[in-house]
């Protein structure tokens, strides 16, 4: 039992604190939602449920959503598979860096992606110029790019990456022995794959085709991008619902729907997921699966050299050209006829105004207060989470963990009907954006905090309360400092998610009020590309440099305290052998 507080003060931080703590970020946000979808102008109503569900337009839209996820979904399967096999096999080096790669794209805005996808694979983009060069009877515009076979390739540029690092993680957990004999006994590469690495791993490959399509059915992002009204979904056809139409009941109705489904499938996501026994959330699972990348057995098997080979080039196309295009748009004085720039110039960067410097302005500030209001929420909620037990437990776990399952643009309406008047309005104001960001942001810092409690060393708490040191000294100087290493990363990962979300932001961001992401949007859609790709490249330098710095705040000095602390802890006597603790922690 994880007790470091007061039975008083755990009480309190039980279920009535947790409906507490939920209810600026979840609670009253889904609330007001189905509030909305219930009112009509002559009173409450279902009207709003009929007009949509009886709509051939929502179906369609609906079934044209769930079409698009699959197919993402399976090529997301099948190339993140491959990928992670590779990478687990690795024969060289080099692997390790585009690894690397792979897990930085997850901090990169995902319509950021689609944005470079015009500069490879436009009418005038360096791809598309290639290929002409090289197949004259090839060239011309490419269909695919502005309708599903560009959405498709910038769904699964951007998502393959939650597909490759669960099956690390489990690849690290299996019987190495069982490899190494199906190997000794004669098994081909393509045998031991389908014989025995898939079925150890097939629930866990399960569960993250599941997430996958959970994420992919709420994209939003490429679709504002790269999306036509030959491309309908569920998450566009929300925020046009309510911004463009103003017809708030369908658009809230529309939401539920949307959260009804992913939350099923969230259900089942977790289900599966108990069922593999890992959780690809935890962090120090994926460094397990990276330090077990060194030396596992067949690394040098046909099957490996096989995979390298193919994943490779793949690699590379899908996760560096996308960042190389815009990083080389930026600083292009004209690359429109050629597969690449005549010249280079900072002319872009110096003619940005004051409202492109406002707005990063704005999404620095924005992303530090949302991390740090997020960590505190998330570390809060785990000190109370992992004191129940049961039913109740997994009840608030999962209710904690819904924001990350719906669309952001659900996210984003909910939170506006919640405080856009009434006593807690929020309205023309840059705290609702801090507040709907700060909800999407909460199930990652829980989750993170959490994995770090459980694994925590209860001889050390147990060793201090024994000795009469009381529960807020505990905390203070045992339970914070060992959880430093878990805020840290929930910090990073809030601060890069705030840097470049959109779906929320743009549906409750105030007259007068920018971010970075918003004003490339805004760019892009006047045509002006080169601004936009020189405020994108200052975002990811802004983001890299950002994430750098919560990285490098481990100074070595820390070392001495922390193993000052352990033998002093060690040397003291456990709780079940002092009668009378009479002492306190004595001072560092």
């Amino acid at each position: 039992m994880y007790s470091w507080m007061s039975s008083k003060a755990a009480r309190w931080l039980g279920p009535v604190g947790l409906l507490m703590l939920l209810a600026p970020c979840v609670l009253m946000p889904l609330g007001s939602l189905v509030i909305t979808s219930l009112q009509t102008g002559a009173g409450w109503s279902l009207s709003a449920y009929g007009r949509v569900l009886t709509d051939p337009t929502f179906w369609q839209e609906l079934i044209f959503t769930w079409r698009l996820a699959l197919l993402a979904t399976a090529l997301v399967a099948v190339l993140g598979l491959a990928l992670a096999l590779a990478l687990f096999f690795r024969p060289w080096k080099g692997m390790g860096l585009l690894l690397r790669a792979v897990e930085l794209m997850v901090a990169f805005p995902s319509f950021l992606i689609a944005f470079a996808l015009i500069y490879l694979y436009g009418s005038q983009g360096a791809v598309t110029l290639l290929l002409g060069h090289l197949w004259p009877q090839a060239s011309g515009s490419p269909s695919f790019l502005y309708g599903i076979g560009g959405i498709l390739l910038a769904e699964v540029t951007y998502y393959t990456p939650f597909m490759v690092r669960p099956m690390l993680a489990v690849l690290a957990l299996l019987d190495q022995s069982v490899l190494e004999a199906a190997s000794v006994l004669g098994a081909s590469p393509w045998r031991l794959l389908r014989r025995v690495v898939i079925p150890l791993t097939r629930s866990a490959l399960v569960a993250g085709i599941l997430l996958s399509f959970l994420l992919l059915q709420n994209e939003f992002g490429i679709l504002l991008v790269l999306g036509t009204l030959a491309t309908p979904t569920v998450p566009v056809a929300i925020y046009s619902d309510a911004l463009i139409n103003l017809d708030l009941p369908r658009a809230a109705v529309e939401a539920l729907v949307m959260l009804l489904a992913s939350l099923l499938l969230y259900a089942l996501y977790r289900w599966l997921l108990g069922r593999s026994g890992w959780d690809w959330e935890e962090p120090g699972l994926a460094n397990a699966a990276r330090a077990q990348l060194g030396q596992p057995p067949g690394r040098r098997s046909g099957l490996a050299w096989l995979l390298a080979i193919l994943a490779s080039p793949g690699m590379v196309v899908l996760f560096f050209l996308p960042v190389v295009a815009v990083v080389l748009a930026a600083f292009a004085e004209n690359w429109a006829g050629s597969v690449l720039p005549h010249s280079y110039t900072l002319r872009w960067f110096l003619e940005m105004d004051s409202s492109d410097w406002l707005a990063l302005e704005h999404s620095l500030l924005l992303a530090v207060g949302v991390a740090g209001l997020s960590v505190l929420q998330g570390m809060l909620a785990a000190l109370g989470v992992v004191r129940l037990k049961g039913a109740i437990a997994r009840f608030f776990d999962f209710l904690l963990m819904v924001p990350s399952a719906v669309p952001s643009v659900v996210v984003g309406l909910a939170v506006l009907l919640a405080y856009h008047s009434g006593p807690f309005s929020l309205a023309g104001t840059p705290w609702m954006v801090l507040l709907a960001q700060a909800s999407l942001t909460l199930p990652f810092s829980y989750r993170t905090v959490h994995a770090a409690l459980l694994k925590l060393p209860a001889e050390y708490r147990e060793a201090a309360a024994g000795l009469g040191a009381p529960p807020w000294r505990v905390f203070w100087r045992i339970t914070l400092p060992l959880l430093a290493p878990a805020l840290r990363a929930a910090f990073a990962v809030s601060l890069a998610f705030s840097l470049g979300e959109l779906g929320a932001t743009l549906v409750v961001y105030p007259p007068g009020f920018t971010t970075a992401p918003l004003q490339m949007i805004n760019a892009i859609e006047r045509g002006f590309y080169a601004q936009a790709a020189a405020l994108a490249t200052l975002l990811l330098l802004l983001t890299l440099a950002l994430l750098l710095l919560v990285a490098a705040l481990q100074p070595e000095r820390f070392g001495p305290f922390y193993s000052l602390l352990r033998r002093r802890l060690r040397a003291w006597p456990s709780r079940s052998t002092v009668e009378a603790p009479t002492a306190a922690l004595p001072p560092s």
